[in-house]
């Protein structure tokens, strides 16, 4: 959303963004190290999805480098493959095809549930993902790039352009969208009352359409996200990564080695991601990582991993939450696919962006 904002601001219009944290960023808001660096506090990967790369860095002070070695995933079997190779890709495809098949005919016979709604969506954008953006890389070698210096270098980039293009960013919730007048009146839950020609909006966005122009809060169901800074000396790293998706684990999710070392410590880090519905104390936590870490041969002493911090998130659980449909649901009322990848909703709406200007 805020790569939206920098765009529709950079067409020379007032654009205002609106937040219910602090701080802008969503899953992508960043942390601090020990030290105070600037981290992600969530595991990041963004796909190589065409044009991606080149609009964030042609928007905010940002430059890409491949991550090496390459990203992979873990799968259930206990076998190692490349995160988007020409075979998985394929792969993928197949399953998505199968999976919409099914939970379509499952929602015609026995009614649509949540799972099986959110299924057919995340099938439907992944199938699209291959016809306009992931087919070329079955043909073309592709690589999967972060910025430099890490992804926490990505929020405080796009805070800079926002306050330099002169953005304003409001932390509240909009509970209720009506269109009125040939403008929008956007009703805040602290009261305030924002008057905007033009609304766009996540597809994971908390509003109903109760009306031909008129929107209303929802409540969806939330989960905590919970992230775990392990830090280890070098000397004890066995095997280098870069990125990892544990499929074969039902603990943790993914993990990720972060780009720096931090001021005076020569020590290695990574971002771990849990998933677990009880939240472990630290101790549990570290136990759990040096597990994880001797099975995956990444150390020689899984004893030397330290635990540098803990970061929890409470996000909306989309995979329950029945979303907004893509397109323009009113007039000048536009919502934006976002749903658990980055780079596929910025993809998708450069296509839908491309597609506009054509038709115009």
């Amino acid at each position: 959303m805020l790569l939206q904002a920098l765009q529709i601001a950079a067409d020379g219009r007032t654009c205002v963004v609106i937040d219910q944290a602090q701080n802008f960023g969503g899953m992508w808001r960043v942390a601090s190290s020990p030290d105070g660096t600037t981290i992600e506090a969530v595991c990041h990967l963004l796909e190589d999805f065409e044009g991606v790369y080149e609009l964030i860095s042609k928007n905010i002070d940002c430059c890409f480098e491949p991550l090496v070695p390459p990203p992979e995933t873990l799968k259930a079997s206990g076998k190692r493959e490349h995160y988007m190779s020409r075979y998985t890709i394929l792969r993928d495809l197949a399953f998505d095809v199968a999976r919409l098949l099914y939970n379509t005919l499952r929602s015609l016979f026995f009614g649509a549930e949540h799972k099986s709604t959110f299924s057919i969506i995340r099938s439907k954008k992944r199938i699209l993902d291959f016809v306009f953006f992931t087919q070329r890389h079955v043909l073309f070698a592709n690589t999967i790039q972060q910025p430099v210096g890490g992804f926490g270098k990505l929020i405080p980039a796009f805070e800079v352009a926002m306050k330099q293009r002169k953005i304003d960013f409001v932390d509240d919730t909009v509970i209720a969208a009506k269109h009125q007048g040939g403008k929008w009146e956007l009703k805040t839950e602290s009261g305030k009352s924002i008057v905007a020609q033009n609304v766009f909006c996540s597809a994971a966005a908390a509003l109903a359409k109760c009306g031909p122009a008129e929107f209303k809060k929802t409540t969806p169901p939330t989960k905590t996200v919970t992230n775990l800074l392990i830090s280890v000396e070098p000397q004890f790293i066995r095997r280098q990564i870069s990125y990892v998706r544990l499929a074969a684990y039902k603990n943790f999710s993914r993990i990720h080695r972060l780009p720096f070392v931090v001021q005076n410590l020569n020590l290695e880090h990574y971002m771990l991601q849990l998933i677990s519905e009880v939240q472990p104390t630290n101790k549990e936590a570290l136990e759990a990582a040096r597990v994880l870490f001797t099975e995956l041969d990444l150390v020689s002493d899984a004893s030397q991993l330290q635990l540098a911090s803990v970061t929890k998130q409470s996000v909306n659980d989309y995979r329950s939450h029945v979303e907004l449909p893509e397109g323009e649901l009113a007039k000048n009322f536009h919502v934006l696919y976002s749903t658990g990848n980055l780079a596929s909703g910025i993809a998708h709406w450069m296509r839908r962006t491309k597609t506009s200007h054509s038709a115009n």
